[in-house]
């Protein structure tokens, strides 16, 4: 394909409302669009067409949630930045996610030396890249995790691993990685105008302000630059690279949705073939 022209667009419709849509079948949802395109352009020879992508784009980024892979066709140049060198293309695909949220969870967060964070749900794959990078940053930081992971939290840097609920103090920040507490308990964990940041849902803000906390939601955003920036850390060795990644082509991508919905799997980085 020496060239390639948009000459028209359409979409299907989006939401929630009244579950109007969750009886249709995905390809025949697809098929509505499909078919508008080809009733706007009659004097289009359609059995020219050679190829055909159909995918979800997620706002303005192109980027996919919700278990949808249309990265793989297209992607702003702001979204990218330079993989870091030396490292195992399936090691660095499970990377951005988990880092570019910790970094943004903590920058919501703003902890500052002589603080004491609490970190919720610190073996997940946010919870261990947020506990690195408020270590990096000198914040002294208790770890709450299931049992059988305190040691190795203890050596990724955390000061303590605890229940939440039996802090010696109160917290001046809580980084919610999987909890997805409400404010009345987030409260319970904090000191009286302390911060809560949680990447499960959004917390809410009237019930924040009468709990005296402050309350934020962080859901990751492209950054290209802060990627390249992470790169750069990941070649000096301070920022933790998994070593445990099942890699599935991508036309078994429903494989790998369903390992991961079953907890069969953390990590699986999707490999495309030509």
């Amino acid at each position: 394909m020496p060239e390639a022209f948009i000459c028209d667009y359409v979409r299907t419709p989006i939401g929630r409302f009244g579950g109007a849509l969750a009886a249709v079948r995905t390809d025949d949802l697809a098929a509505v669009p499909l078919k508008a395109l080809v009733a706007r352009h009659p004097g289009v020879d359609w059995q020219a067409v050679d190829d055909l992508i159909y995918a979800y784009c997620r706002g303005e980024t192109n980027l996919a949630a919700n278990g949808a892979y249309a990265q793989y066709v297209a992607l702003p140049a702001s979204s990218c930045g330079r993989a870091p060198r030396d490292t195992a293309p399936e090691r660095v695909a499970v990377l951005p996610v988990a880092v570019l949220t910790a970094t943004q969870v903590i920058a919501a967060a703003a902890p500052r030396r002589g603080e004491v964070a609490l970190v919720i749900g610190a073996n997940g794959a946010v919870g261990r890249q947020v506990l690195a990078g408020l270590v990096r940053s000198g914040v002294s930081t208790v770890a709450a995790a299931r049992a059988r992971h305190h040691a190795e939290l203890v050596e990724a840097g955390a000061e303590g691993v605890v229940d939440p609920f039996e802090l010696a103090e109160p917290a001046d920040v809580v980084l919610d990685c999987g909890a997805g507490f409400d404010v009345a308990t987030a409260a319970r964990l904090l000191r009286p105008g302390g911060r809560y940041v949680s990447i499960v849902r959004p917390p809410d803000a009237v019930e924040a302000e009468r709990a005296g906390i402050e309350a934020a939601h962080v859901f990751s955003r492209p950054d290209g630059a802060r990627l390249t920036a992470i790169a750069v850390m990941i070649e000096q060795g301070s920022v933790p690279v998994p070593t445990a990644v099942e890699v599935v082509d991508l036309h078994d991508a429903g494989i790998a949705q369903e390992k991961l919905k079953a907890g069969h799997a953390r990590r699986i980085a999707l490999r495309l073939t030509t």
